[in-house]
């Protein structure tokens, strides 16, 4: 058994609790997450990663699927999307992802991995109500219009943003970026 596995086992619980926390599931979405959580720990145990992300999607679609996100405009739905899916569905996934078979012998860690994703994580869900907050400020009257497509939109470009800013491009070549132009 690995040295970590009484604290991945209470990451596991811990996002799985929150989850059926947050959501409002009927009986058939209970049996297909619990369906998932048993398939993310039979991977856990077996030290098998594709049947821990196989479990991973199923508990991740069921989540996504039995919690009710209305706006990002709203605290009470962001604390809904942020503490009953993103936080728990984060957790999970580290959780499917830490599954490997158990190799022995110091790892060299990086934090900079961990920081950006978290970073962009926040990036993502904040930017709908700090693109609220401008416009309401410099223009009062369009922050009561704003609709799920502006919505989906800036949420859109905040992860596409992110994404482009957070991967490291390295050229091999002596200086040249690899864009044309």
């Amino acid at each position: 058994m690995r040295d970590d596995a009484p604290r991945l086992l209470m990451v596991f619980l811990s996002a799985s609790g929150l989850i059926l926390l947050f959501s409002k599931m009927p009986p058939l979405g209970l049996v297909g997450f619990v369906a998932g959580a048993a398939a993310l720990l039979l991977g856990f145990f077996a030290e098998y990663r594709p049947i821990a992300i196989l479990g991973l999607l199923i508990a991740c679609v069921v989540a996504a699927s039995t919690i009710y996100i209305d706006t990002l405009t709203v605290v009470g739905m962001i604390l809904t999307a942020t503490l009953g899916l993103l936080l728990p569905l984060s957790a999970l996934t580290w959780f499917a992802l830490s599954v490997e078979p158990w190799e022995h012998g110091p790892k060299a860690h990086s934090r900079r991995p961990s920081v950006l994703s978290v970073a962009y994580i926040f990036a993502c869900v904040l930017s709908v109500p700090a693109a609220a907050l401008v416009m309401g400020v410099l223009v009062p009257n369009i922050s009561e219009l704003f609709t799920d497509l502006m919505e989906i939109s800036i949420i859109s470009t905040v992860a596409v943003v992110g994404a482009v800013l957070a991967d490291p491009k390295e050229s091999d070549d002596g200086g040249s970026s690899g864009r044309p132009g």
